[in-house]
């Protein structure tokens, strides 16, 4: 079937006809990379935020504290970037006040 409708075409024709093809061709390529990659982002960042909690824990925070962190940040739930940022920013500023003086 191609080969009969590449015998069809004028040797001018060809041309467009490769440049349509390969414009679908790498749509199709940068449409499956930017899938596979925003999946890999989501686990890497989800990856984090359980090594944070861990860590976290381990360093003494009660339980209910963190948990209301991750709740309120729906870090676990979106696997957002931003929200990472805004949850370790929000948790540092919350280590830092406690091993400051408590007035």
């Amino acid at each position: 079937m191609i080969q009969e409708l590449l015998s069809r075409l004028q040797p001018s024709d060809i041309i467009p006809v490769l440049a349509i093809a390969m414009t679908f061709v790498a749509g199709i390529v940068i449409a499956v990379t930017a899938i596979v990659v925003g999946n890999i982002r989501g686990y890497r960042e989800r990856e984090m935020a359980i090594g944070l909690i861990q860590e976290l824990v381990e360093r003494g925070l009660p339980t209910d504290e963190v948990e209301r962190l991750v709740d309120s940040s729906d870090l676990l739930v979106t696997g957002k970037g931003k929200r990472f940022s805004r949850l370790l920013s929000v948790i540092e500023r919350r280590l830092a006040g406690s091993c400051g003086p408590r007035r």
